[in-house]
């Protein structure tokens, strides 16, 4: 551990820090998730418990790509918003993310995929859904490469 520089350490710690702040706003957000849940049970009005675990799930992705999105905002270039890579993985994601809400909404009878999404999927399927949009939603936000530097890059 004598070869670790200042700068190792320095991520190790930032890292560590970060490790213990996702745990403890997680364990904040599933005791709301508790409470909601015995809400629920007292007044039998299930709409905020089924917004709150489509969102819960989104979060958790936002937090697990907050990493690699610090370590773009340190790039030197102009901001942009890799709408293939949203439009491709993201929408589909958020269907899914968001499939238990528009189940029980009045659209509900018209979705695409239901009988399969509730037939194998239950509740796991829509909070992997949700870690995935959330995950891709921070990630699709870029730094454009400038245009002058791909033209000077020397040809292998």
């Amino acid at each position: 551990m004598g070869t670790w520089k200042g700068s190792k350490w320095r991520r190790f710690v930032s890292y560590l820090a970060y490790s213990i702040f996702c745990g403890i706003l997680i364990l904040q957000m599933l005791r709301v998730q508790v409470l909601l849940q015995e809400q629920v049970r007292v007044t039998f009005k299930s709409m905020p418990l089924l917004v709150y675990s489509a969102f819960f799930p989104v979060i958790i992705g936002i937090l697990l790509g907050i990493p690699g999105f610090v370590r773009t905002c340190r790039q030197p270039a102009a901001w942009s918003f890799d709408w293939v890579k949203f439009i491709a993985v993201g929408v589909p994601s958020l269907y899914g993310s968001l499939f238990i809400w528009l189940y029980f909404s009045p659209v509900g009878s018209n979705l695409p995929f239901a009988s399969t999404v509730l037939g194998f999927g239950g509740s796991t399927f829509p909070a992997i859904c949700g870690i995935v949009f959330g995950y891709i939603l921070i990630g699709c936000f870029r730094k454009a490469e400038r245009k002058d530097a791909k033209q000077s890059a020397p040809i292998s």
